[in-house]
């Protein structure tokens, strides 16, 4: 007879690593952008908040969670629209459209790596150990 807790836990693949890795880098770059933000507090406090939950979600998207790549796929498409906003206002460019055009990227990459056949099965396999 097979229970769900005798299913071993697998080895965590490398997909999972890089996506924690990825999204762990651009909370920090997060956490940068709301430093360079212009005195409008109200961004800078959003900034850090994005930046600190987004790293929670790498921590528990390690640990094996399905929630944060919900929550991450939200991000991606939020960080999307905010950077064709901010790409379209005049005087755009310099440091910040940069680092925001980057984390874009990022984010769309990281995106896809939670969602990979490889992390969807290590999240389904650890679902099932606990």
């Amino acid at each position: 007879m097979n229970h769900a807790h005798d299913v071993p836990r697998p080895a965590r693949p490398a997909t999972v690593t890089a996506a924690v890795t990825c999204w762990a880098v651009l909370g920090g770059l997060m956490a940068v952008l709301g430093f360079l933000q212009p005195p409008m507090y109200f961004f800078t406090i959003m900034w850090w908040a994005l930046s600190a939950s987004v790293l929670v979600g790498a921590v528990k998207l390690r640990a094996g969670f399905r929630g944060p790549r919900y929550g991450f796929s939200i991000v991606a498409v939020a960080m999307l629209v905010t950077t064709t906003a901010v790409s379209a206002m005049p005087g755009a460019g310099g440091v910040r459209t940069t680092l925001l055009i980057l984390i874009t990227a990022g984010s769309a990459i990281a995106t896809v790596l939670v969602w990979l056949p490889a992390t969807s099965r290590y999240i389904r396999y650890v679902r099932l150990g606990r």
